[in-house]
Parts: C-alpha cells; structure tokens; sequence
C-alpha cells in the first residue's frame, strides 16, 4: 500500500502495491508534474511503460 501526502492530506492507495513503486515514488514525486494530484496518473505511465517494455 503506497500512502503519499498531497496538499497536507495523507491519500492511501490500496491497489498500489509495487515494491519498487513504493519505493520511487517519493523520490521523483517533487520532480515530476504527473504527481502533483497524487500517484494515479504516476501509477498510470509506470503501469503503461511496464505494459510497452
């Protein structure tokens, strides 16, 4: 379950269970316009990359 704070609120996200998601995530998330409102649309290219490669 990956957990992530978006303008002080702390949003759970059950379905997201990928290790090394959960681990990048809050690395590349101050980097990255595509977290802005969250991991969804993060979640949604790495699951689109993974599905290409």
């Amino acid at each position: 379950m990956l957990k992530v704070e978006v303008d002080g609120v702390t949003k759970s996200y059950h379905d997201i269970d990928d290790p090394f998601f959960i681990e990048t995530f809050p690395k590349i998330k101050d980097h990255t316009i595509t977290a802005m409102g969250g991991a969804e649309p993060t979640w949604a290219l790495y699951k689109s990359i993974e599905y290409i490669v």
